[in-house]
């Protein structure tokens, strides 16, 4: 981990400070420049505080550092040893007023729960429509169109269909099984792409599942009764096949 002061805290200096790590941190092998694909960014908890309610959300303020990383390495062609990066921001009190700490690590490739694939261009265009699964159990699709005519690069693999199959359903509700190969959020609401409206322990915004750099990943949307990934906590995840998701003590499982 490594210190760094600074008059007020913004994204810009988290950015700079990730530069630099991916400088110091990088290894060469066989030809190729190695950094770290995880880092955990650590505030003191005032200014993770400010950070998190007055410049972005804790969520999207990772997601645009994760992306930022994600291309201030490519623009230096260098290789994450692990998969794909994500940027996580905490609190830590053990860290000082107006200064950082940034612990960068590498995820062993056969135990890190990354998919490589890249996701591909979708239309904005969205459709919901039902389907049989299982000779006859009730399916429900939330999808997206490829563009008409859309060519894809060779060696760029499609956007996987995921699948959230709520295990306390019957085989015949048609909401048991719920599949999109969309960005979707889950929650008790009507404006929600995956619904569960007579749910009451999922709150009405509940999580939020994305397809980004190649893997899925849960965020929890301040639920009101939280999130667990086989049985822990989380607030973001990158999310695996066969992973169990209680909303609020409602489980559903994960599949691709």
């Amino acid at each position: 981990m490594r210190g760094l002061f600074r008059s007020k805290i913004s994204l810009a200096e988290i950015q700079k400070r990730l530069e630099r790590i991916m400088e110091e941190r990088r290894e060469v092998a066989v030809g190729k420049a190695y950094v770290p694909n995880r880092y955990e960014v650590f505030l003191y908890p005032a200014d993770f505080q400010y950070l998190t309610t007055t410049i972005l959300p804790k969520i999207q303020a990772e997601q645009s550092l994760t992306e930022y990383v994600f291309n201030y390495a490519h623009s230096r062609n260098f290789t994450f040893g692990g998969g794909r990066p994500l940027v996580w921001l905490n609190s830590n009190e053990s860290v000082k007023k107006r200064h950082l700490m940034i612990k960068a690590y590498t995820v062993d490739p056969n135990q890190a729960r990354v998919a490589q694939a890249p996701a591909p261009s979708l239309a904005p265009d969205l459709e919901v429509k039902s389907g049989m699964l299982n000779g006859g159990t009730a399916v429900m699709n939330i999808g997206a169109l490829p563009l008409n005519g859309e060519h894809r690069p060779a060696g760029q693999v499609a956007r996987p269909q995921a699948t959230l199959v709520a295990l306390e359903y019957a085989n015949n509700n048609p909401s048991k099984y719920i599949r999109f190969n969309k960005d979707v959020t889950v929650g008790r609401g009507l404006d929600n792409d995956v619904i569960y409206s007579e749910e009451t322990r999922v709150s009405r915004h509940h999580c939020r599942i994305e397809f980004k750099y190649g893997q899925f990943l849960l965020f929890d949307l301040n639920s009101t009764n939280g999130t667990l990934v086989n049985g822990r906590p989380v607030t973001q995840i990158v999310l695996t096949p066969g992973d169990r998701i209680s909303l609020g003590g409602f489980e559903v499982l994960f599949q691709v």
